[in-house]
């Protein structure tokens, strides 16, 4: 009946995620989150999405699952590459403003 199944629906969003030449392959655990995401974005459902804290520890990995989570959160709500920074400046906490600060006033001076 011109029904797209969920199989076959599955299975274009699948072609959606896969690697474009010389574009990084998103992760198969955040490919089920947007797609998660975007099931649920619809009018009758507004997800609400508690962003993670980043706060200028030196830890490597919790600096890239940061990194990660916020990544998977502007694809998943189309952020405007222009508008990333803003959103991501508000979850820096501790020294991370600061380094933020400091980095924004030396980009000045160039």
């Amino acid at each position: 009946m011109g029904d797209v199944s969920d199989e076959e629906e599955e299975e274009e969003e699948e072609e959606e995620f896969q690697e474009a030449e010389g574009e990084e392959q998103i992760d198969p655990e955040e490919q089920r989150t947007i797609r998660l995401l975007k099931a649920m974005k619809g009018d009758q459902y507004k997800v609400r999405v508690d962003l993670p804290v980043y706060g200028g520890n030196l830890n490597e990995e919790e600096l890239l699952d940061w990194i990660a989570a916020m990544d998977t959160y502007f694809e998943s709500e189309d952020i405007p590459d222009d508008q990333k920074v803003k959103v991501a400046k508000n979850k820096l906490k501790g020294h991370a403003p600061l380094w933020w600060d400091y980095e924004k006033a030396e980009r000045r001076k160039k």
